[in-house]
């Protein structure tokens, strides 16, 4: 990290909390801890993606909007799924929202904004194995909340 400075540093930090937010969340929304656990995990979650999402304005588009409305449309569209991920995280997390749609809307919205984020022009994920995680975690977390709604 020394050769690439600092702020490539904080870049790939910043990537670590996405990663972190993303499968702390994913983890969540499983029966395993319980609910006061469960609880914990999603708010830890939520605290790293929101440290994500500033730092990605400040890096990115350094807070200015038109900067924003200038990228490119996948770009556009991976924004809008981690505002609309932010949103619903913080309403499920406050009780306004029903588990199941706050559960799978977040699921999704999340990893739209992942998928898109990280889509190549070829459109091709661009990223390390490990990173792949949350990708086969969601899955699980679909599959046990559809379970779940089948046999409530």
């Amino acid at each position: 990290t020394q050769e690439r400075g600092i702020d490539w540093t904080l870049v790939e930090i910043n990537k670590v909390l996405a990663l972190a937010g993303l499968t702390l969340m994913l983890l969540s929304f499983l029966p395993h801890f319980g609910p006061a656990l469960s609880s914990q995990l999603l708010w830890n979650a939520m605290v790293l993606l929101w440290v994500h999402a500033t730092y990605s304005c400040y890096k990115f588009y350094g807070f200015q909007w038109r900067r924003f409305v200038q990228e490119k449309e996948n770009k556009k569209f991976s924004i809008s799924f981690a505002i609309a991920a932010q949103v619903l995280l913080s309403a499920g997390f406050l009780g306004y929202l029903n588990h199941y749609f706050f559960v799978l809307a977040a699921t999704w919205a999340s990893l739209g904004h992942f998928y898109m984020m990280e889509m190549n022009y070829k459109s091709e994920l661009q990223i390390r194995p490990f990173a792949s995680l949350p990708c086969p975690l969601a899955g699980i977390v679909v599959l046990y909340l559809a379970r779940t709604w089948m046999f409530s």
